[in-house]
C-alpha cells in the first residue's frame, strides 16, 4: 500500500491532495489517503470505484488484526500446540496498556488468507490503473 501511494501521490489527478496531505506513517490515514487518491484516478470508472468502496473498510478492519500479530510479543516454547497468546503494550497518557490476545492456528491461517486475497486485489487495481494511464498517455501522445 505504502509503493501504491508513492504511485499515486505522483499522479497529476492526485497533485492537489498530495500537496496538501502529508505522506501519512498511521495505518489508518494510509488507508484514508490511499482510498481517496485512487477514488480521484479511477472518477471516470464506476466499476473501479466500487471495488476501492469495498476494500477500504476490509483494509481497516484487517489492519486491527495485522497490528495484533506484528506488535506483540510472542512466546518462546509455548506448550499448548492448539493456541498462541500474544500480549500486546501501549502507551498511554499516564502508563502502559496491556493486553493478552490468544490466537488459534486456524484463526491465524484465516486471516492470513484474507490478507492475501485483499493484497492481491489492490496489487490488481494498481497494476489496471498503471495499464489504463499508459493506454491514456500513448493516446494522447499519438493524437499530438
Amino acid at each position: 500500500m505504502v509503493n501504491d501511494l508513492i504511485t499515486l501521490r505522483q499522479m497529476p489527478e492526485n497533485a492537489e491532495l498530495a500537496a496538501k496531505e502529508p505522506f501519512p506513517s498511521a495505518t489508518k490515514q494510509t488507508i484514508k489517503q490511499w482510498e481517496a487518491m485512487h477514488g480521484l484516478a479511477w472518477q471516470a470508472h464506476p466499476d473501479r470505484l466500487s471495488q476501492i468502496a469495498a476494500m477500504a473498510p476490509e483494509m481497516r478492519e484487517l489492519s486491527e488484526s495485522r497490528h495484533v500479530l506484528v506488535h506483540s510479543f510472542w512466546p518462546y516454547g509455548n506448550s499448548d500446540n492448539s493456541k498462541i497468546t500474544v500480549q500486546r503494550v501501549r502507551p498511554k497518557k499516564n502508563g502502559f496498556e496491556f493486553a493478552t490476545f490468544d490466537l488459534t492456528i486456524s484463526e491465524m491461517d484465516a486471516l492470513n488468507e484474507r490478507l492475501v486475497r485483499l493484497y492481491h486485489r489492490a496489487m490488481a487495481l494498481s497494476m489496471n490503473l498503471l495499464i489504463h494511464r499508459s493506454r491514456l498517455t500513448k493516446a494522447n501522445t499519438a493524437s499530438e
